[in-house]
């Protein structure tokens, strides 16, 4: 299933469950997962790109915007190499279903 408007809540919220209960089962207790800074600092700079999409009347976008996707895709790959947690989280599948429910 591909993550869309309607479901990327609930598959992040699946991912996040799933990484507490691996990390709980690993650590005994100890939760080490990516901080809600981390997440809402990723989601933030996500979410500006997509409302800028949302407005955009050309089928093809332009250079600023590409530039701005390609720019996300570096960060997320840096924050990735940075943190093995944020690693985890991003690569966590979106239809794997949460250990919790």
């Amino acid at each position: 299933m591909r993550i869309n408007e309607n479901n990327y809540v609930d598959k992040a919220e699946e991912a996040i469950k799933s990484l507490v209960e691996e990390s709980k089962q690993k650590c005994r207790g100890k939760v080490n997962i990516v901080t809600t800074s981390k997440i809402r600092n990723l989601l933030a700079m996500t979410a500006d790109i997509y409302n800028q999409v949302l407005t955009y009347t050309s089928e093809k976008l332009d250079d600023e915007i590409c530039g701005r996707i390609e720019y996300l895709r570096i960060r997320f790959i840096y924050e990735c190499g940075r943190e093995p947690k944020v690693k985890a989280f991003v690569k966590q599948p979106a239809n794997k279903k949460s250990r919790l429910n």
